[in-house]
């Protein structure tokens, strides 16, 4: 009787508990930034956009609509097919209105243009990517120091770009649904930023 009672009681509180997934993305190994100026600086801790929202606010503008409906209002009636997975088919590009700095001080008449080039495609293998892709490789290139990234230390993210390296053999799992018949399709691909003139 016990023995019900305990099972039973454990089995209501695992039923009532959340199931956690945690989100395993990685880039791919091989991946490197190409940083440009460090004169201009992202101040991503006050101002319109943070770490948080650049990657997000990118992505929605490289991605179609249903990726992301909120970024996007789409109403409560748009259908959207369940797909987790987006081809990207041809440069897409936004500016941001992100805060920049030099040497501790705001500039004025500044932003930040995010972009991604896709690498050619190569037979019937589409270039394509998942959000967790999109918004891994911006906050790379946002928080990770050279090579890995264009952040500059003491200061903020600098200008640059990344180019999405090839997997080594049997590593194509590390970027898990943009990998097709064992060949990553988002290998030799551009994610960047510039910081341009409003």
């Amino acid at each position: 009787m016990r023995f019900t009672l305990l099972c039973s009681a454990l089995l209501a509180t695992a039923t009532a508990a959340p199931f956690v997934i945690r989100d395993t993305w990685a880039p791919l190994a091989g991946t490197t930034a190409k940083c440009g100026d460090r004169e201009k600086y992202m101040s991503l801790v006050i101002g319109p956009e943070n770490g948080e929202s650049v990657p997000k606010h990118s992505c929605a503008a490289f991605m179609p609509a249903c990726a992301y409906p909120a970024e996007n209002n789409l109403s409560n009636n748009t259908v959207c097919t369940g797909v987790d997975v987006y081809p990207i088919d041809g440069p897409k590009n936004v500016t941001l209105p992100v805060l920049v700095e030099s040497d501790g001080k705001k500039l004025s008449g500044w932003a930040v243009n995010f972009f991604v080039v896709p690498k050619a495609k190569e037979g019937d293998f589409p270039v394509q990517w998942s959000k967790a892709d999109c918004e891994g490789y911006i906050n790379e290139l946002i928080t990770q120091t050279d090579p890995k990234g264009c952040y500059i230390p003491g200061t903020g993210p600098g200008a640059g770009n990344l180019t999405i390296g090839a997997p080594t053999e049997g590593t194509g799992v590390l970027t898990g649904k943009s990998v097709l018949a064992g060949k990553n399709v988002l290998a030799g691909t551009l994610v960047g930023a510039q910081i341009v003139k409003k």
